[in-house]
């Protein structure tokens, strides 16, 4: 996960909108599991500025 929490850091210090959102995709993403994902929106609530909102896009081909 060190390389999330320097991906994220880097992405909140360069954007300035109001909001970023993040897509999911490729392969599948579902199989990274819900443990994954749960890390990974804990670490974009550590990171991310109060004047930013976040979205997490996911695309899946699953029926």
């Amino acid at each position: 996960m060190r390389c999330w929490k320097t991906l994220f850091a880097s992405i909140f210090q360069s954007q300035d909108g109001e909001e970023i959102i993040f897509s999911w995709q490729g392969g599948e993403p579902t199989l990274m599991g819900l443990e994954f994902f749960e890390k990974v929106v804990a670490l974009q609530k550590k990171y991310q500025p109060k004047h930013q909102r976040i979205e997490n896009d996911l695309q899946t081909n699953a029926c």
